[in-house]
């Protein structure tokens, strides 16, 4: 199953609480206002113009570790990662240490493919703050990544605890109890995503898998209907509804899904290679070769029995 990366940034730092040490004149009231501007502006999303006030601030006072923070985030934001992983690493330097910083700093970590960095940041947030849920959150899907999926839950867990009502803790959450097999607690907190969203078209077709890996065809078939009338353009759901269709012998249904999920992705090699299934159980044969040889070409291995039985339906 793919698994979407959720990471969460934490919102703009609104810390007003010293003067910041200067040495012209009437300098910590530029700084205050410049400040302020600052977070309005980042609120009103207004990036360049929160980017600009931050500096100013940096430029008259550059011991300002939250300034720096703040111009970080408002990077992040940008999606300009370089620019904003130096001014989380100045805010660090300049001993300016709160939560925030390692939790948004954890997440370029792991944007970089830097995962122990990662952990060690989001492990110095839950430190400083026991009620840091990103950073809980986070970490949790930096283990998951890691197949460490005992402490992945741990982490989701604890998350969840602190933010009962967080839909996507209980999708990944789910996912994880997938990987781990445990499909029941998986089936439970796609219920719960559902529940939360009845519009979640990713918790019906995640549903729809775990009860597919539970041969419980019929409720598998409704989940893939469902996620594919709240998503029609998904060839995966078209793809799995498919395979629940051949399953339950429903070959003209499965046929059809499979040409509307190679219309979606014709470069979907499986849907070729179950098409070629469902061909062969038409009585199709030289369509079924067809797709084979598509599939073949996409780097399916075709099943070496399936290819036999094919050759002898031929030649009958």
């Amino acid at each position: 199953m793919k698994r979407k990366s959720l990471a969460i940034i934490v919102s703009i730092g609104v810390i007003l609480s010293t003067v910041l040490s200067c040495r012209r004149s009437m300098c910590a009231e530029n700084t205050d206002e410049y400040f302020k501007k600052g977070l309005e502006y980042a609120t009103q999303n207004k990036l360049d113009e929160a980017q600009e006030m931050f500096t100013k601030v940096i430029e008259l006072n550059p011991e300002s570790g939250i300034s720096y923070y703040n111009r970080g985030v408002v990077f992040v934001r940008k999606k300009e990662y370089e620019h904003a992983m130096a001014d989380f690493n100045k805010a660090d330097e300049l001993q300016h240490p709160f939560a925030g910083l390692y939790t948004n700093r954890g997440i370029l970590f792991d944007k970089n493919g830097e995962h122990d960095k990662a952990i060690l940041d989001y492990t110095r947030a839950i430190e400083m703050n026991p009620n840091e849920l990103y950073a809980y959150y986070n970490r949790g899907l930096v283990y998951a990544k890691r197949q460490e999926y005992d402490r992945a839950l741990d982490d989701l867990n604890q998350a969840i605890t602190l933010k009962p009502s967080w839909e996507d803790a209980y999708f990944i959450r789910a996912n994880i109890y997938l990987r781990k097999e445990q499909i029941d607690s998986a089936i439970e907190d796609y219920a719960r995503v559902i529940a939360m969203n009845p519009n979640s078209a990713k918790g019906y077709y995640a549903r729809g898998l775990a009860y597919s890996l539970k041969d419980d065809l019929d409720n598998a078939l409704s989940d893939y209907s469902r996620a594919i009338q709240l998503q029609s353009g998904s060839a995966m759901a078209h793809f799995n509804r498919a395979d629940v269709y051949f399953k339950k012998k429903d070959y003209v249904k499965a046929k059809e899904d499979l040409d509307r999920a190679l219309e979606l992705n014709n470069a979907l090699a499986q849907a070729y290679e179950l098409r070629a299934r469902v061909f062969v159980a038409l009585k199709k044969f030289d369509e079924a070769v067809e797709d084979i040889h598509k599939a073949e070409s996409l780097g399916i291995i075709v099943d070496t029995d399936f290819v036999e039985e094919l050759s002898r339906a031929r030649r009958r």
